[in-house]
């Protein structure tokens, strides 16, 4: 899994610049920050910065792979990473967080799915198109996108992020 993340960050930082523009001018790529907090707190896979003239514009896009769609992490904990991204290491502002499973899922039909690496790519960058292109007068918000999830998990996330407010929502 780690050769995949590298693989990822790679190509994420590369490709960011097809979408967002050069770096340093519109957006900024970093990889993994890290902080002193515990896990699961620990860290973030790959973070865009929309910036202005330099300085960061509080809007975040928070890129994750999560393997086997993070399974052996509760509901919980997951809600309150999110959280935690939101309001800990990004004090507020505009954050999407596009969580993406490298992993065989499960489509909604039964069917069990497993796109080549290149379509999961080709969507990855369409949904980073929109989210450039999102335009909002909302000054705070996360926005949690599900790439590549089994149904039956995306309807576990449903039905029970109600009590974390407006910070989740569902996107693709």
């Amino acid at each position: 899994m780690r050769t995949l993340h590298t693989f990822f960050a790679l190509w994420l930082q590369r490709n960011a610049r097809r979408v967002f523009g050069e770096q340093g001018v519109g957006w900024d790529y970093r990889r993994e920050l890290r902080s002193s907090a515990a896990p699961p707190y620990k860290a973030v896979d790959n973070v865009l910065y929309r910036l202005d003239g330099g300085r960061p514009l509080q809007q975040y896009v928070v890129v994750e792979l999560d393997g086997r769609e993070h399974v052996d992490k509760g509901l919980v904990e997951d809600v309150f990473r999110m959280n935690w991204v939101h309001n800990a290491r990004f004090a507020g502002g505009k954050v999407h967080v596009l969580r993406l499973n490298p992993d065989p899922y499960e489509r909604a039909d039964g069917m069990r799915a497993c796109p080549r690496l290149r379509a999961r790519l080709a969507r990855v960058l369409t949904v980073l198109q929109g989210i450039r292109d999102l335009s909002t007068s909302e000054t705070s918000y996360v926005r949690v996108h599900y790439l590549f999830y089994s149904h039956e998990r995306l309807q576990v996330f449903q039905g029970r992020c109600v009590f974390a407010g407006p910070l989740l929502s569902l996107g693709v």
